[in-house]
């Protein structure tokens, strides 16, 4: 069975760590899977570029805008994955081709779409977001199986999608660098301890200026705050800026930007503390790659979080830096607190290993392959 995976709005974050983890393990799970993984930077899948049943191909460059990619992948991608000898189309990212003579598996992981606990700042984002979400609706419509990045994220998006689609839920494995980490190598980041770290890229709901006013009200003189992410949403990111500067933090609070994927488990490692004030999620990878790295997380309690990670972590309303403040001071401050919310966050990282998500995918594309044969 060949896939052709349209890869294309995956440039970085979740949507990256998704596709490259999981299709890995389906491909592990399948010795009779092929997968033509259709890309903007074939640097973001290098952990699938050796595979022998792997072919990445990149034909629009880098960077396409999303008119090229939408009017690409609306007008061109449907005959070149006949021509390629694909058997099923798997669009990731919400939207694909509302033509095409193959069997589409629409997947779902962007929580933008169905609920904004925020708004952006610019009012050309939100009509951007609810264009998306007509096209998403379409897509689900026209599509052959839906596969969801969760089960809770599946019971917030799908009624929104109105799709007699057969449904799966997907969840993905940990990446490879996480399953093995060295928490006793540090690398650069040595130096830096002791910090506080939070990881992802910068949107509205990711909610960071409330956790550098939380940062702020720690009153510890000798700790940092490191925040790991590129700045996606400018708007955002200057605001978090701002805030530094405003309370004086310039010194203490760190913004890295992109970190390569081989130097997240020694940044993990060397934390005392993760803390994750992202207000949405579809799934949400940085609170299990901390646990993976023996670093106890604190996180917010909305969206899916807590169903995701159970007892694994300790949470707190993150709308309030007060709260927020007061949870990090307990870790750092509670040595057995602190060691209990790391073993928990290893025996839960410890249930990630199966290839259920991969199987439920397979699955998805079986289904898909099947409509075409009848």
């Amino acid at each position: 069975m060949k896939v052709v995976v349209d890869a294309l709005a995956a440039s970085s974050g979740g949507g990256v760590t998704y596709l490259r983890s999981i299709l890995a393990q389906a491909l592990d799970a399948d010795p009779s899977l092929e997968i033509v993984l259709v890309v903007a930077r074939s640097d973001s899948f290098d952990v699938l570029a050796d595979h022998p049943r792997v072919r990445i191909l990149s034909p629009l460059g880098p960077s396409p805008s999303l008119v090229r990619r939408l009017t690409w992948e609306a007008a061109v991608l449907p005959r070149e994955a006949r021509q390629l000898g694909g058997d099923v189309l798997f669009s990731p990212s919400e939207i694909a081709p509302l033509r095409s003579g193959l069997p589409v598996v629409l997947g779902l992981q962007n929580p933008n779409l169905y609920e904004r606990p925020v708004r952006y700042a610019s009012p050309l984002q939100e009509l951007r977001l609810r264009l998306l979400l007509l096209a998403a609706r379409a897509s689900a419509r026209r599509a052959a199986a839906l596969v969801f990045v969760s089960e809770p994220f599946r019971r917030r998006a799908a009624p929104a999608l109105a799709s007699r689609a057969p449904v799966f839920v997907a969840e993905p494995p940990l990446d490879t660098v996480f399953r093995e980490p060295r928490p006793d190598q540090l690398g650069r980041f040595a130096s830096l301890r002791p910090y506080i770290l939070s990881v992802s890229d910068f949107y509205p709901y990711k909610n960071f200026t409330v956790l550098v006013d939380a940062f702020d009200l720690l009153q510890r003189d000798d700790l940092r705050l490191i925040i790991a992410g590129r700045p996606v949403d400018r708007h955002s990111h200057e605001q978090t800026r701002q805030r530094i500067r405003e309370l004086g933090l310039g010194k203490r609070v760190l913004l890295t930007g992109a970190v390569q994927l081989a130097e997240m488990p020694s940044l993990y490692a060397g934390a005392e503390c993760f803390v994750f004030p992202s207000l949405l999620e579809s799934y949400g990878f940085p609170p299990f790659e901390a646990m993976a790295c023996s670093t106890p997380v604190v996180t917010s309690d909305a969206s899916v979080m807590p169903e995701l990670i159970g007892d694994a972590a300790a949470y707190v309303n993150a709308r309030e830096a007060r709260a927020i403040a007061a949870e990090v001071t307990r870790v750092l401050d509670n040595c057995e607190y602190a060691d209990a919310l790391r073993e928990r966050g290893l025996q839960r990282v410890a249930r990630m290993g199966a290839s259920v998500g991969a199987e439920a995918l397979l699955n998805a594309f079986r289904l898909a392959r099947a409509t075409a044969d009848t």
